[in-house]
């Protein structure tokens, strides 16, 4: 809603929907590394979708789940993993790490719409729980695409 303000009543009823559909967090999100390579899977209301991270910072140019190209680029900064990504109507950048005191993930969600002037970056965190994936899925393995 802060981020709508400086929209006009007509626009905010235009945008509203569709900032809320894309900026709904994951149910949720996991990080494996299978010996060689990092990957991230990610659940949740806008989709499914796995992939490979290669934390070297090259930009990467792919399509997302709706078939819209996008890049992104991945770094390592020693406490923090991140994910900076352009579209054609946003950029932004995602900040993943552990909190110490009580081993959750905390993501920082940065998005900056670019399709609409006047919206304001929206800024978001969402807390992920560790589950013991041996203890939720004993009898399958979960594997990554």
């Amino acid at each position: 809603g802060h981020a709508l303000e400086g929209l006009s009543w007509f626009m905010r009823k235009f945008a509203s929907p569709i900032l809320s559909r894309t900026t709904t967090p994951p149910t949720e999100m996991s990080f494996v590394w299978d010996g060689q390579h990092l990957y991230q899977g990610v659940e949740g209301e806008n989709g499914d979708f796995s992939r490979a991270i290669d934390l070297d910072g090259e930009l990467i140019v792919a399509k997302d789940h709706r078939g819209v190209d996008f890049s992104s680029a991945w770094t390592w900064t020693g406490s923090e993993l991140k994910v900076r990504w352009e579209q054609h109507q946003a950029v932004g950048n995602n900040i993943y790490r552990i909190d110490s005191r009580d081993d959750t993930l905390i993501v920082e969600h940065t998005i900056i719409v670019t399709a609409i002037s006047n919206v304001q970056p929206i800024v978001f965190r969402s807390r992920f729980s560790r589950i013991d994936e041996t203890r939720r899925y004993p009898k399958r393995t979960r594997g990554l695409n």
